[in-house]
């Protein structure tokens, strides 16, 4: 979508962010990764320095816990 404002034509994604990062993430999944999730989460743990708290937290959301944030949010801030 865009709209002008004088000379100038600001554009808006027509999809969220949130939706072509999941497609992207199956793309990356399925290329690189002969369609294993575990192998991309085993390739980014090891690539990441993640402190102790970031794996505690692996750990716990792999044992179905939820997060207490939301992940969008964090997505905007950043």
């Amino acid at each position: 979508m865009r709209r002008r404002v004088g000379k100038a034509y600001y554009y808006k994604a027509k999809t969220r962010r949130e939706s072509t990062f999941r497609a992207m993430l199956r793309d990356l999944t399925r290329v690189c990764c002969e369609g294993s999730v575990q192998t991309l989460l085993c390739q980014l743990i090891r690539a990441e320095k993640l402190s102790e708290a970031d794996l505690l937290e692996l750990k716990r959301l792999s044992e179905g816990g939820r997060r207490s944030t939301n992940l969008a949010e964090e997505e905007k801030q950043r």
